[in-house]
């Protein structure tokens, strides 16, 4: 090989680029060529002053990594190093220089001694090369660190080094990742093979990025390289003379063989840092700190040399046998432990690092499960077995289990079990031992598939050692280390580096270190506190630093938690007061004491909802703000303190726990579990009827101010009557020889609530269909409430209830046997019935009365039932006084139920007041309707007064439905008068729908005639929706024929939403098709609702992008509604973005209605910002309507400000609209204030013709003397 003269700058001579010599005879033959770029400086062109020992220093370098360590070595000296001689050599790779271009068979060492530099810049500290044209009135001639990591990062060898020894060259490391300082332990040849094989590249730096390397050493303690952080002093430097600098002496001493520390022939350059840094700073007194960083593209290699001269003494590595393997276990176990202290990293190890790496793996199912108050059915829940896998769940864990696996054949299963703690904390030992045997038992029958694995914090060590898991207990424990420092430097470092984040001064992070050292669990306060930081940096957004007098104002890491609760709790009581009330309500239920600690506490969603409404909203948001913090969770449906210090080092939570009181927090941590307990099971014995805590629960339900919320109350109440119950029981032991009263109380009188998927009438009285238990309505978006007076008794009231128990409308599409009709005119107010009370009998112990209301309690029909026999009754409508009355836009006074003999009702007649029949508010006279075993309606057919099938006001003769083993109704087929598909009035003959596991319906298609397909009339062919927890629809996309996101006629692909406890959505935002947000038809982004105890809508707010108020379309920002004691909406008034009253793009600021008896709205008077009486942009005040018995409105007359008729800006005063038999708009006439006919564009009358079907075909318009102006099909 031809090398280079180490003092040339000319083109050298170069041997061929060769492929690397695996024999590894010589470290060098394992790359096609090594070669090194050495640059030094001492003489500046530009009035920088010079430097002494940078050009020897190079000199020395390349002569020695050619002669000592085979390298090919081009060496830059003084004016040759410049800027755009060295971005050339590099872009090109040293194609010039080497005769061809570096490949990924070469290795370089890139050497620079100079002047260097640290500035800031937006992206933090800048390192700056000082090449010789560097100007200091022009820091664009400087060569930045970050310009020469691109120029290397685009060549594309496999080795790379860089050795900078220059002022502030730890300023690259912001490239990469520093690399543990430590020897390196025995070397085999396979290590060796390793570190060549795979890439390396690596940076060695002779200064820290905060530090300035010394010239020389004979001018240690008096001259520097760079003397101060700015171009100006580098005037002020003036060095003597010497040999090398101190970083340059010691990489010379290493290079020949003293960083060999192992004397196997091999250095690595991990060696070489350690020896050269161990004698730098012995040198300079710890002044110059060097350090090895890795790059990005560095992978498991190491840039190596051979001591010169000597050969390589690599041994082979020990063969790899069962009897060499260093671990003792590397054998799969059932069970595994994960233990450690409070916040040593349990949760995350599993959560983020144990279960993403088994699920990847194939055939491998994970399960997720953290222990609560019941958590045998909790984990039993979670192992889900299908229903139509025809397998029988189980009762038990085990058989839950056995099920799961037996239908899961190829699969194997892991339960990961978070926190395990709680098993001993929430519950009692027999309930945890019961538990912990259950997973013995699966552990033991399903050896072969069955993996459990659960994190455990290490005091609770004991407990599980003696349980039914301890025969498993010593195979396979993990414990989680605390992390040492150089873990800690990593952790704090290595986020900031990604984001180009520094700390000022550098030693904050070895404060920040010492900090969590002394603190026990200190992860999780570390955590909070660098995210402090953070956010302080953000919002002082003028640097890229993390500052020490943040910390220290942040009250250090022990104080970072404290001052974030406090500032967001301040904030909530400055908009409230009674925040600082519910605050102490909250969170005293998230704390618990064990062993005299204080410990945080996970508690079910249900704990916050107290008896008042108001409470609740301040609650929610409460939790809400403090979760948007980062300071409580939400996993499911349990709320949990996010960290331990909360608990223990805010010291509102010590205030708090003083002002409630030792006595008062024990009680509320045993009430809470045993009302949660007695609530799911309803078992009399989980009451405390005789327990003597019932009388101090009973005190603190009635003292003001109480901290019982409702399941809590409603555990004291039951538990008194109990108690009062069991007092009468005794005294009917003795009246009645030995019959108790309590039994006869509980089956036939006391009040009992059930859940189902749906119901079924039974002779007139509902039943249920598909049990669900508690827990598992509160996760869907409708559930049918049954309440049944006594086991024996009957039911006595029905509601569509939501996920927050709130009574709900039901969806659309829902089926039901129930009539669902309205009398008088209640269907103008779109109200749906959600709601039945019944009362029965008692001489035929059937139904007598039944009342329907909307969700908010009005009434909207009555029946009373009327005819003993049970399998043929009739029913009158009755209005809210009790008179007779007819169905809303119908003329039906009567309904006839013809009934099986099993009791269902499978035709339905409706009839007018003389017994002929009548047509209902859909224009249909008669209802079949056919069911299958399970009770659901799977197929209904309408008919008119004549007995022939007749098309609905819907414009279908009849649908079909099919259920899925669950219950679910996934196809809905319409039909004509023949049974033959037909489109309903929304473009749409069916639709089929996908359900979650909860009974959700989580996607609807909709198809034509012939089931492609098709779009419903509000340009979507189908929709999926997303549901939280508790089945609110938190996220609905729209979807066109090909299933991807469409914009329907609202202007929008879809919507995300916001609900409260109660189930109310308070929040919409629109998306378009990438799921961003959107401005819709209305051109608002999104909107804000608030409600009132009745589930009322009183406000909505548009929103822009940012969430603040906006104006629609209809020119407000928002609107506000008052109504009256019937749930009619009496008031509206607008506002604009201040809140301030406005007026719409009409020019009313609002309107007053009044109402009639049956809901409908009679009158409508516009107002302006004042409050007076207006006139909008068509010159009328307001309206007054008239409507006939059937509910339609047969006169519309316009008002001026005194409410007199007037004349609007088309000279028509009144409306007089007619209907026929079946309810269909026929004419229309115009008349002035004196109700004399007049025109409107010169058409008096308008006439409208429809076909069999009910569809407009036609319309024809006549002037004043009756004659056709017009004639117009319908579509126009």
């Amino acid at each position: 090989m031809h090398a280079t003269p180490a003092i040339s700058s000319d083109v050298p001579n170069t041997r061929d680029a060769m492929p690397p010599d695996t024999s590894l005879r010589h470290v060098h033959l394992a790359f096609g060529r090594s070669v090194a770029l050495v640059m030094g400086v001492n003489a500046y062109t530009r009035g920088i002053p010079p430097l002494n020992t940078a050009k020897r220093d190079a000199e020395a370098v390349g002569g020695l990594l050619e002669t000592g360590h085979g390298f090919t070595t081009l060496v830059l000296r003084d004016e040759n190093v410049t800027r755009e001689r060295v971005r050339s050599m590099l872009a090109n790779k040293l194609r010039d220089e080497l005769g061809e271009a570096l490949s990924s068979h070469d290795r370089l060492l890139l050497y620079f001694a100079g002047h260097g530099l640290s500035l800031p810049s937006d992206r933090g500290p800048e390192g700056q090369l000082l090449l010789a044209d560097a100007d200091p009135a022009d820091t664009r001639t400087f060569l930045t660190m970050s310009e020469l990591r691109k120029l290397l990062g685009g060549l594309p060898c496999r080795h790379v080094l860089i050795v900078l020894d220059c002022c502030f060259a730890g300023t690259f490391r912001w490239a990469g990742n520093r690399i543990d300082r430590g020897a390196s332990g025995p070397a085999y040849r396979e290590t060796l093979e390793r570190f060549v094989k795979y890439r390396a590249w690596q940076v060695l730096v002779s200064a820290s990025h905060d530090q300035t390397a010394l010239d020389a050493v004979s001018t240690l303690r008096s001259n520097t390289r760079l003397s101060a952080n700015d171009i100006g002093a580098l005037a002020a430097c003036r060095p003597e003379a010497a040999s090398h600098s101190p970083f340059a002496a010691a990489l010379l001493r290493g290079l020949q063989g003293e960083a060999d520390y192992t004397k196997d022939g091999l250095i690595v350059a991990a060696e070489l840092e350690l020896f050269v840094r161990d004698v730098v700073e012995r040198a300079t007194g710890v002044h110059q700190t060097p350090q090895l960083y890795k790059l990005e593209q560095h992978d498991r290699g190491e840039f190596v040399f051979q001591v010169p001269g000597a050969p390589l003494d690599l041994a082979r590595a020990p063969s790899l046998s069962m009897e060499a393997c260093p671990y003792q276990g590397l054998r799969p176990y059932g069970f595994a432990e994960i233990l450690g202290l409070s916040g040593a990293g349990k949760s995350s190890l599993l959560a983020a690092g144990l279960v993403p790496a088994v699920r990847a793996l194939r055939d491998w199912t994970v399960i997720e499960a953290r222990p609560d108050t019941t958590p045998e059915v909790t984990l039993r829940d979670r192992i889900e077995v299908p229903n139509s896998a025809g397998v029988d769940a189980g009762r038990t864990l085990l058989e839950r289990i056995t099920a799961w696996l037996s239908v899961h054949v190829s699969d194997q299963l892991c339960l990961a079990i978070d926190q395990a703690e709680w098993f001993e904390m929430l519950v009692a030992s027999d309930v945890r031992d019961g538990v912990l045997g259950g997973l013995a038992q699966a552990l033991e029958a399903h050896a072969d598939r069955l993996r459990v694995v659960l994190t455990l914090r290490s005091e609770f060590e004991p407990v599980f050692r003696t349980s039914a898991l301890a025969q498993f207990w010593d195979d396979a424990v993990y414990v989680v280390p605390t992390p040492a420092h150089h873990d800690l430097r990593e952790i704090i470092e290595r986020p900031a580096r990604a984001v180009e984040l520094s700390f000022e001064p550098s030693s904050l992070v070895d404060t920040l270190i010492d900090e969590v050292l002394q603190a026990p669990g200190g992860l999780p306060l570390l955590s909070v506190g660098l995210r402090e930081l953070y956010i302080r940096c953000v919002t002082r957004n003028r640097d890229r630093l993390l500052t020490e007098d943040d910390y220290l104002r942040m009250g250090r890491l022990s104080g970072a938690l404290a001052q974030r609760a406090t500032a967001l709790l301040q904030e909530l009581v400055a908009e409230d007061a009674a925040y600082s009330a519910t605050a102490r309500r909250v969170f005293l239920r998230l704390v618990v004491q064990r062993d005299g600690e204080w410990s945080r506490r996970r508690a079910h969603r249900d704990e916050f909802l107290f008896a008042e409404a108001a409470e609740n909203r301040r609650a929610s948001r409460l939790l809400d703000t403090f979760r948007n913090a980062h300071l409580v969770i939400l996993d499911k449906d349990e709320w949990e303190p996010a960290h331990d210090w909360l608990v223990r080092g805010w010291p509102m939570f010590s205030m708090w726990r003083t002002q409630f009181g030792a006595k008062a927090l024990k009680l509320q941590r045993e009430l809470a579990p045993a009302a949660r307990r007695w609530r799911a099971e309803r078992r009399t014995s989980d009451l405390w009827s005789h327990d003597q805590r019932l009388r101090d629960a009973w005190a603190a339900m009635h003292t003001p101010g109480s901290w019982l919320n409702m399941q809590e109350r409603a555990f004291v109440l039951a538990s008194m009557r109990h108690r009062s119950v069991r007092l009468y029981a005794a005294l009917a032991i003795v009246l009645l020889a030995g019959i108790t009263g309590f039994a006869v109380w509980d089956l036939y009188y006391r009040q009992h609530i059930y859940y189902f998927s749906d119901y079924v009438r039974r002779w007139g009285e509902p039943e249920g269909i598909g049990t669900l238990t508690e827990s598992q309505a509160r996760a869907r978006a409708r559930t049918i409430k049954l309440v049944r007076r006594g086991h024996l008794g009957h039911v006595t009231y029905v509601a569509v209830v939501n996920g927050g128990n709130a009574v709900a409308c039901p969806s659309f599409g829902d089926s039901s046997s129930a009539p669902e009709l309205t009398i008088g005119i209640a269907a103008l107010a779109r109200r749906a019935p959600c709601q039945w009370e019944f009362a029965y009998e008692s001489d035929t112990d059937t139904v007598s009365k039944e009342t329907a209301r909307d969700a908010t309690g009005h009434v909207l029909y009555k029946l009373q039932y009327r005819g003993d026999a049970k399998d043929h009754q009739y029913a009158a409508f009755l209005n809210e006084r009790d008179f007779d009355a007819t169905i809303a836009r119908g003329d039906a006074e009567l309904v006839e139920f013809k009934r099986s003999p099993g009791g269902r009702d499978i035709e339905t007649r409706y009839r007018r007041r003389d017994g002929e029949l009548g047509v209902n508010q859909h224009g249909v006279a008669a209802e079949q309707m056919e069911y299958d075993d399970d009770g659901h309606v799977t197929h209904v057919r309408y008919f008119d007064t004549s007995g022939k099938p007749v098309r609905h006001k819907e414009g279908i003769a009849g649908y079909r439905t099919t259920f899925d083993p669950r219950g679910n109704p996934i196809e809905v087929t319409l039909f004509d008068e023949v049974d033959r598909p037909v489109l309903h009035k929304d473009h749409f003959a069916g639709y089929q729908s996908r359900f979650d596991t909860q009974g959700n319906e989580i996607e609807r298609l909709f198809f034509d005639e012939s089931r492609r397909r098709t779009k419903h009339a509000v340009g979507a062919a189908g929709y999926q929706v997303e549901f939280d927890s508790h089945g609110n629809p938190s996220r609905v996309v729209y979807l066109d024929e090909g299933l991807k996101p469409v914009r329907i006629r609202e202007n929008v692909a879809g919507h995300r939403s916001v609900f409260d406890p109660q189930g109310h959505e308070i929040e919409r935002w629109y998306l378009d098709e990438s799921g961003n947000l959107t401005r819709n038809a209305a051109g608002v982004v999104g909107h804000r609702s608030t409600f009132d105890q009745s589930g009322r809508e009183t406000s909505r707010t548009y929103l822009n992008e940012a969430g603040t108020p906006m104006r629609s379309t209809e020119n407000i920002a928002e609107y506000r509604s008052i109504y009256d004691t019937e749930g009619n909406e009496k008031q509206r008034s607008f506002f604009d973005e201040a809140g301030l009253p406005t007026l719409n793009k009409n020019g009313i600021a609002g309107y007053f209605s009044v109402f009639g008896e049956y809901g409908e709205e009679r009158k409508r008077m516009y107002f302006d910002e004042a409050g007076q009486s207006t006139r909008n942009k068509k010159w009328v005040a307001g309206y007054q309507l008239e409507f006939d018995k059937r509910g339609h409105e047969i006169r519309h007359t316009l008002l001026d400000e005194y409410g007199a008729p007037t004349r609007n800006s088309d000279g028509v005063a009144e409306y007089q609209l007619s209907y026929d038999e079946r309810g269909n708009q026929t004419a229309i006439a115009y008349f002035d204030e004196r109700r004399r006919p007049c025109g409107q564009e010169g058409v008096a009358v308008i006439r409208m013709r429809y076909n069999t079907q009910d569809e407009l075909v036609e319309r024809v318009g006549y002037d004043l003397d009756g004659k056709i102006v017009f004639t117009k099909p319908a579509d126009r």
